[in-house]
């Protein structure tokens, strides 16, 4: 055996776990489009924090449109993430100032922990509500858990046709901590585009690139952001309607300048890993 190798899978597995993926999903502006997932949600009976990065893109509820549900075999709204933040968990909302809503994105994240007993929602980075929950209770399991629709029968049924959510959505992540406020403000900051969120690999219970793999249901597609391709910044509403309006391809997105930016480099050490070890 060679120990060539091992140096080289050590930085394969290294680079893998910090890969970001610059994809979003989509989801149809009906009842049907959704991501279904029965994950043990045990990590995050005590404490949790849900964050997403959210364009709303239908209106057919002003108020509300749902992009996250989790039922649990308790209670049919155990978590509930609107567009508009509103925030449902234990079957209680939470009082918040109501956000002003524009195009474009948006970042929202929600948190709780068994020992402050206290809800927060987040939008873009500022704390929006808070609410205390009752003592004693913890997240419920076992749960079905759904993105991009409300639904509130335990294992994915009694979907509301009312409030799908038909919007894009990007960068969902669900960490087994209750995140403080500065580190919210600071991922949002950020911006979607960055890898801030890799900071909390160790408290990170199901990450964006798991969400990706997950099953989906209807018309729920996923696309390249190509505004993350080249830099780590998030463009302003203003930079966005301009690169919605250019049609030529701009040279530093494309794949083979990628390439030299060493965003695939590791599919360099695939290559030398292999034939280092057909050598030997």
């Amino acid at each position: 055996m060679v120990a060539v190798p091992l140096f080289l899978v050590a930085i394969l597995q290294l680079t893998a776990s910090h890969e970001v993926t610059y994809k979003s999903l989509t989801f149809g502006k009906d009842a049907s489009s959704y991501v279904l997932m029965s994950p043990d949600m045990s990590p995050l009976q005590e404490e949790l924090t849900i964050c997403s990065w959210i364009k709303r893109m239908s209106n057919h509820q002003k108020n509300a449109q749902y992009w996250l549900s989790y039922v649990a075999s308790a209670n049919y709204e155990e978590i509930i993430i609107s567009d508009t933040a509103l925030y449902y968990l234990f079957r209680d909302g939470t009082s918040y100032t109501h956000p002003s809503l524009t195009t474009g994105w948006h970042h929202i994240c929600c948190t709780w922990s068994y020992s402050s007993r206290t809800k927060r929602v987040y939008y873009d980075g500022v704390q929006i509500g808070s609410e205390s929950t009752p003592s004693g209770r913890k997240l419920n399991i076992p749960g079905s858990l759904m993105l991009g629709q409300l639904h509130q029968g335990y294992g994915g049924g009694t979907i509301q046709s009312c409030c799908y959510f038909g919007g894009e959505m990007f960068q969902t992540n669900f960490f087994s901590t209750e995140l403080s406020s500065s580190q919210i403000k600071e991922m949002y900051s950020q911006g979607r585009c960055s890898n801030y969120t890799q900071n909390f690999s160790d408290v990170t219970f199901l990450s964006w690139e798991e969400i990706l793999q997950k099953d989906r249901h209807g018309s729920v597609t996923d696309k390249d952001l190509e505004e993350c391709s080249t830099d780590h910044t998030h463009p302003t509403e203003e930079e966005e309607t301009t690169e919605e309006e250019e049609t030529t391809e701009n040279p530093v997105n494309s794949t083979s300048w990628r390439f030299l930016r060493g965003e695939h480099w590791w599919n360099i050490i695939y290559f030398c890993l292999y034939h280092i070890m057909c050598m030997n």
